[in-house]
This record gives C-alpha cells, structure tokens and sequence, in this order.
C-alpha cells in the first residue's frame, strides 16, 4: 500500500481526476458520463476492480437508499448484462440495508472489509456473482449532511485507512457535484411549475436551461456554451476573452467591475449565490430580460463565476398580456355594469310614463279634456315606441351576437331606400331646424333592403340627434365595385379619445352632450356588425364643436346566396 499522502503520482492523478470532472460539470456535460468518469478514475487511481457512486435518498416513509449515479458493469450472464443496459442509464436503486454498503449509509461511517466473506456486516451475494475479496465504502457529506457514498472492491492486498485521508478531496468533490444537481433540479421543477401556470411551453424551458457563462475574477469570459451563443446571438468566439460587461446595457456596464471588485475586496453580494431578474444586451444592442444565478468556484487558487442565465422575455411578455388582459376585463366588466344602468333607466323611464298616464285615461269619474287625453296618448304612444326601438336593439345585437342573424339580399334603388329614411326623418330635423342635403346616385344595390335601412336610420338618426344647428348631407355613390355612403353632420362632434371605441358594445361617447342624449349606445354597434354581415366596412372622422362624418361601403357585386354571420 503506496503512502498517499508524499506519493507524488497518486496526489497528481487524484487532483487530475477531480479538475476534470470539475471541467466536465462547467461545461453542462451529461451526468452520467461525469460520474463514470470520476468512477473510472477513482477506480485506476485506488487499483479497484469495480464500484460504484451513488446518492443518498430517502423514500416518503424516511428510510434511506442508495441510487447510484455510475457503477461498474459486472454483468455475469445474459440476463444481468441486459439488466444493466436497461437500468444503469437511470440508475440502480439499492435498498437492502443489511449489507456492508448499508452500513456505511445507517451509520454514516467509513466500512473497510478485507475478507468479506466471514464479515458479519455482509448482506450476501447472488449466485455467480464476481468475487468479493475486498470491500472500502465511503460516505460523503455536505455540511453535516449525508448525501451519497461511494463504494470500491478487490484492490489487491486489501485497503487500510490510509486511503481514507487520501481520497478526501474526491468525496468532496462527489458532494459538491450531487449537490450543485440538486439544486439544479430543484430549480427546474420550480421553473417548470411557473412555466404550467403560465401555459409556457417546452420549447421555451429547453431554451432557459442551458445558458452558461463562466468568468475569472479579471470579469473576463473563459466559456460561454451554445444555448448561451443563441440568447446573446454571439458566438463564443466573440464572446470568450473579453469582458462580460460588454452582455450589459448601461448602466449595468459601467458598473459591473465595480460591483465584482467589491465583492471581492468586502464580500459583500449583490448577485451572487442570488437568482434575481436583470437586463441583458443582445449582440444587436437590444436589451432584454433575463434570469441570472451566479456561483462561484475556485480552481486552484483562481476563483471563477459561472452564471446560469434564463430568457425571460417571452415570460415576461406573458406577465404584461395577463395584466393587460386583467384590466381589460376589468373595463369590460365596469363598461357592462354601466351598460346595464343606462339599459335600466331607458326602460324605466317610458315605462313610468306609460303607467303613471294610463290611470288618467281609465278613472271614469276624472276623465281629462279631449285635448289632455289626445296629449297623453301620445306621450304613451312616444314612450311605447322608444321602448319597442330599445327591445329590437337588443334583441339585434343578441341575435347577431349568437350567429342567428339572417341576410336576405335583393336587388333594390338604393336612391328610393334613402329617400324613404329621410322621409321618416324630416319631421324631427324640421323641429331642430336642420337643412338635410342629398347627393345620391342612381345605383340599384344587391343587399337586405330592410338591414340597410336599419343602417341608415342609425346614422342619419344619431347625425340629426346630435345637431342642433346647421345641416347633414347624405352622399351616397359608385365607386370601383363598391357602394360609398357618407353621412355628414355640423353637431357637437367626437373626442378624440372615444373615436377607437365608438363601435364598441357597452360604450358610449364622455362628452357631455353623448351623455345627455337618449339612447342604449347600441346603434353604432349594430350598424358596424350589419355592416360585416354584407362584407362592409365603416370609419369615422370627427372634431368637438364641428361634427362628424361617417363612412362605410358595401360591394356592389351581385351574390344571390343568402349569407349567415357565423
């Protein structure tokens, strides 16, 4: 047994097996090729036949076990060598606690056996399994932690605890490597949980994992891995052997030497061994949010950062839609409730007129003048109409609303349709004193004759309602297969804020004559899906204090389907 601790070849080999794996873990290489690595070469350095490294876990009930991370293929027939193919990837779980290996993890001490066939800790062997003629189990720890174990057998002549000191920096190695996966791991599964609720998908998490950058206490880059080449959009040859800072938007760039030096000379943190959310830099110049945990190692007396760096743009995109789409259901829940206050009033205020006028026409004892009684049926004849105009709204919108809205198109002059809305219209134009001027082709128009005259009868209504001096013209022509309609008033005219919303549901215009007028605020609304429902278009230009002009068109090519909003 060589004296390892002045054997010059056993402390060069050991301090090679451990810097290698350390370069293994820093460059993301896939676990298991760390610890068989580190098994291979503990296995040449101690002159072992075989063993394994494993992991100390416990199941739900507290009682350990021991799942191994690499082992040595032992496979003694055809059925052992495919049980290894097929477990060892996963790695082999061990319960039987009975055993010289189960006695390192109860009671978390060294086990030397050199002739385990008559040691009373042996657990036994299955049949044709190799040879056991030697036995070193080394628990290995963290802190006061157990965490794993690493397990050798058939050194010629045996081992003694020499080995024990000998090996020390490699158990601690082992340590440091299962741990740094643990908590890796433990980070994914939070990163995963936060990723579900927010729907994020798995192309986004593999793109999270994997960014690594790793510099020396100069903030110089030594290594940057692919997925880091593909968030930042450099190559690592641009990247390796200059300054991190040049990752870093201001005013983090001017600042960071600062902050490391600091941490240096006081070791006071600010970023590392802490995950917290900064920007980033783009090769573009671009910043961007990212994800930032930064460790630190020594390797020999140089220290090193390695930064796990997470894209978050996408997330955090997602936290703005989600806040966005919060406050827009909070306005549309606000719109609603206010929609249904003007909807209440609207009804109770005919309805009263009605109900408190009728009683008047039926006490036989008080019958009112003819003139009285001629006065209230018209008023019971006005409140009527505005409720039956109000119920139709509703029902239009619900019905369109739902799909259940039919157009049912014929060929009619668009001139004669006009005249008849204004027709209906003039009575109340004549009242405010408006002039309404017309400019209208002699077009015949293949459409819903009584859906366009609802159209018509919103806006010129609405042109006339919100004008109290002046004129409206209405202009209506031919233009490169289309209809073009425009309605034009000198009224109180639109906000420039509610312009975006006017065709809305629920919404109405928060100028203060908007307000004072009567109405749902469903008119625009219908007169914009109608208008969809004939593969037509409306916009509005409008000015407070000098009026507004609507436009809309519809095709004028003939379709003798009957079409149904779906």
């Amino acid at each position: 047994m060589p004296n390892y601790k002045t054997d010059t070849d056993a402390i060069t080999g050991l301090l090679r097996a451990i810097t290698q794996a350390q370069a293994y873990f820093i460059t993301d290489a896939n676990p298991r090729e760390l610890f068989d690595e580190l098994l291979s070469n503990l296995l040449i350095l101690t002159k072992s036949e075989y063993g394994f490294i494993g992991e100390i876990q416990h199941r739900s009930s507290g009682v350990p076990y021991l799942k191994t991370h690499a082992i040595t293929n032992i496979a003694w027939n055809e059925e052992t060598r495919k049980f290894y193919e097929e477990n060892a990837p996963n790695g082999f779980e061990f319960n039987n606690l009975n055993t010289l290996f189960g006695k390192v993890i109860t009671t978390g001490e060294p086990v030397i056996s050199n002739d385990p066939y008559h040691d009373p800790r042996r657990g036994g062997l299955p049949k044709d399994h190799p040879a056991l003629n030697a036995f070193l189990g080394l628990p290995f720890y963290r802190g006061r932690r157990l965490i794993g174990m690493v397990g050798i057998a058939n050194r010629p002549n045996g081992y003694d605890e020499r080995i024990l000191t000998y090996l020390q920096p490699f158990l601690t190695t082992c340590a440091n490597i299962i741990e740094a996966y643990r908590v890796d791991e433990q980070r994914q599964k939070t990163e995963n949980a936060l990723r579900d609720s927010e729907s994020r998908n798995s192309a986004i998490l593999k793109t999270v994992i994997g960014g690594i950058i790793v510099i020396n206490q100069e903030c110089i880059v030594e290594l940057c891995n692919p997925a880091a080449e593909k968030i930042f959009s450099y190559l690592a040859s641009e990247v390796v052997g200059q300054n991190i800072k040049m990752l870093m938007p201001e005013p983090y760039h001017s600042e960071h030497d600062t902050y490391l030096n600091n941490y240096l000379t006081t070791g006071e943190r600010k970023i590392i061994g802490i995950g917290r959310e900064v920007v980033a830099k783009r090769k573009d110049g671009t910043p961007f949010p990212i994800e930032l945990a930064v460790s630190e190692m020594k390797e020999g007396n140089d220290r090193k950062f390695v930064g796990r760096i997470i894209d978050i743009t996408e997330r955090k995109a997602a936290e703005q839609a989600l806040i966005k789409a919060k406050e827009q259901a909070e306005e549309s829940n606000r719109l609603k409730s206010e929609f249904l206050n003007v909807i209440s009033h609207e009804l109770r205020t005919p309805l009263t007129i009605m109900l408190g006028n009728l009683p008047l026409l039926t006490d036989q004892d008080d019958l009112p003048e003819p003139e009285e009684i001629a006065d209230i049926a018209k008023d019971i004849e006005e409140s009527g109409q505005h409720l039956l105009t109000l119920i139709n709204d509703l029902l239009d919108l619900s019905k369109i609303e739902a799909g259940k809205m039919m157009i049912q198109k014929e060929l009619f002059s668009m001139a004669a349709l006009t005249n008849d809305v204004i027709t209906s219209l003039q009575v109340i134009a004549d009242e405010k004193g408006l002039t309404i001027e017309t400019a209208i082709d002699d077009i015949e128009v293949f459409a819903d004759s009584m859906r366009l005259k609802q159209i018509l009868l919103n806006l010129l209504g609405n042109a006339i309602k919100f004008t109290e001096n002046g004129k409206i013209k209405v202009t209506i022509q031919s233009i490169e297969h289309q209809i073009c309609f425009m309605i034009e008033d000198s009224g109180c005219g639109i906000a420039e804020q509610d312009i975006p919303f006017i065709f809305d549901a629920f919404r109405q215009s928060d100028s203060g004559v908007a307000r004072r007028a009567e109405g749902s605020g469903l008119g625009l609304v219908i007169t914009k899906k109608l208008l969809e429902l004939h593969d037509g278009q409306i916009s509005v230009q409008s000015q407070i204090g000098k009026g507004s002009i609507f436009s809309f068109t519809i095709p004028q090519t003939r379709d003798e389907k009957l079409k149904k909003n779906d």
